[in-house]
């Protein structure tokens, strides 16, 4: 029934959305609800759309772009996880510590509540103040 109602967001929940979503609700007033929200308004109500709701990251994949956006999605996730923590392995300074311990824990956090503008700034948010933290002494002065 839904999948008639509304076709495949093709990007716009993950990548469009994740720069709505640093616009405040109180500068654009019509801002608009991720298009996500759509079939949880037609099953449930307007009022369980706007309190939150948990999907895993393979959900919001699947909803973006189907059964091959997932495999893809998922693959590339893979990739960057292997990458970055290769990258943090390679020298153990107290800065990549920090980051692993910050992106294993976050790891959870993103496969079971998808939604990727919020962890995105949730990221963000995270990993910055380390970097400005464990910055060089001689770039502090």
């Amino acid at each position: 029934l839904f999948r008639s109602m509304i076709s495949y967001n093709m990007g716009q929940q993950i990548f469009l959305y994740t720069l709505v979503m640093m616009v405040p609700r109180v500068i654009w007033k019509s801002k608009p609800y991720p298009r996500v929200n759509l079939p949880i308004i037609y099953g449930l109500s307007e009022y369980a759309s706007q309190a939150g709701q948990a999907y895993p990251a393979i959900g919001e994949f699947y909803f973006e772009f189907g059964t091959l956006g997932v495999c893809l999605l998922m693959f590339l996730m893979g990739l960057f996880y292997k990458t970055f923590i290769k990258i943090l392995k390679r020298n153990k300074c107290n800065r990549n510590m920090v980051l692993y311990g910050i992106l294993y824990g976050f790891s959870l956090q993103f496969f079971i509540r998808g939604y990727t503008p919020n962890n995105f700034y949730i990221l963000l948010f995270a990993i910055v103040p380390v970097y400005i933290l464990y910055r060089p002494m001689k770039e502090r002065n």
